[in-house]
């Protein structure tokens, strides 16, 4: 039970970090409109808007499409939850949390900005 209290505190710390890195990005950073941000001379910081699932694929170019795609990642995040909730190894629990708060995060940022 403790390590499964710990994967939903995880959850929900990743799913915070995912919230507070976006949000720096977007408000002080300003990267929508500045572009690109170099950090050293091979990385940098590029705002590339996606509207789809993985690599722009099944993009949401209606409403319906829109909520569709949050059904079906909270349908994946469901089951991820109750997958974490089932496992007993610490290991399996943390990447679970992992994927869980990430999925979390991009359900909120779909049904909020699209």
């Amino acid at each position: 039970m403790k390590n499964r209290v710990f994967g939903l505190a995880l959850a929900a710390a990743i799913f915070a970090l995912d919230q507070w890195i976006k949000g720096y990005v977007s408000g002080p950073l300003d990267l929508q409109n500045v572009g690109v941000i170099e950090i050293v001379s091979f990385f940098d910081l590029n705002w590339t808007p996606n509207f789809g699932v993985s690599l722009g694929l099944l993009t949401a170019g209606t409403p319906e499409m829109r909520w569709a795609l949050v059904g079906v990642t909270a349908l994946i995040a469901l089951f991820v939850l109750i997958w974490m909730l089932r496992e007993k190894a610490l290991a399996d629990i943390v990447a679970l949390a992992m994927v869980l708060g990430g999925a979390l995060g991009n359900i909120r940022d779909r049904a909020t900005f699209g």
